[in-house]
């Protein structure tokens, strides 16, 4: 596996309110698969969706995810890596999104 890219899976809840038992079932099965791959597991708030933002749904969904025992090895709360970030909003700002 030396050749291949370390497996990374993102769950990404939209904070619109309580998070339900098909959005812990996802969850814990990408949180699974990273540990079965050693691999990391994101958590990516969706908050794209403004009309319907819940006031104190992030923290809400991080409680959740705690009390099932599922830590996220990235979160907004823990933050990212921050030299893919840089380098991903770069190409993006300069057009260049083919670049690695």
């Amino acid at each position: 596996m030396s050749s291949e890219r370390k497996v990374r899976v993102r769950f990404a809840p939209s904070p619109t309110g309580g998070l339900h038992l098909g959005g812990v079932r996802t969850a814990l099965f990408n949180f699974l698969y990273a540990r079965q791959h050693q691999g990391d597991f994101i958590l990516r708030v969706e908050d794209t969706d403004q009309t319907r933002f819940v006031p104190g749904a992030e923290e809400y969904i991080n409680e959740c995810l705690a009390w099932c025992g599922l830590s996220p090895d990235e979160s907004p709360l823990k933050g990212a890596s921050t030299d893919l970030t840089v380098k991903v909003s770069e190409n993006h700002l300069t057009g260049n999104m083919l670049s690695s």
